[in-house]
């Protein structure tokens, strides 16, 4: 196991946290849920970014699965970042923030539980930009496995989305 104390997910957490509290405030003085979804894709960005630069043991390991799987979630968030924002640019709104805009505490909750939302969803990263799943430097069809499950689920939710978005 790695015992790399320079970088902690703690770090990412607060980071994912601060970037939505800070996003919040706009949100709520100019009535907005614009920059919300891409407020999400920005903190898995900026957040991984962070761990990954961060560990220099990962730096310079010559493990390709922890570099991989960075990378499939930064695609994976740069898509669908920029499918939500310009969907909500598109359509001048979304429908579900009409009550919670102009309730401060409803806002925050949300923007907190969408934070949550990264956190969680961040966490498998996590774990593995902070500690040490990387170490082997191997390549296993366990690593292949995983990357066709995700192009699977990649691909599906592309043309899922195109498919509702022309259903529209």
């Amino acid at each position: 196991m790695n015992n790399n104390t320079t970088v902690s997910p703690i770090d990412a957490v607060i980071i994912i946290f601060v970037i939505h509290w800070i996003m919040f405030i706009p949100s709520y003085i100019f009535q907005t849920e614009k920059f919300y979804d891409l407020t999400g894709s920005i903190t898995y960005l900026s957040s991984m970014t962070y761990l990954l630069m961060s560990n220099s043991e990962l730096l310079e390991s010559s493990s390709p699965s922890a570099y991989v799987a960075y990378l499939c979630v930064m695609i994976w968030t740069l898509r669908l970042g920029i499918f939500l924002f310009l969907r909500v640019l598109r359509d001048g709104e979304d429908k579900r923030f009409r009550k919670i805009l102009p309730s401060f505490s409803q806002l925050f909750m949300t923007w907190n539980l969408s934070a949550t939302w990264v956190v969680i969803q961040t966490l498998p990263l996590m774990v593995v930009l902070t500690g040490g799943v990387f170490e082997s430097g191997i390549w296993t069809w366990v690593h292949t496995l995983g990357l066709t499950l995700w192009l699977f689920g990649f691909i599906f939710q592309v043309v899922a989305d195109n498919q509702k978005q022309n259903l529209k």
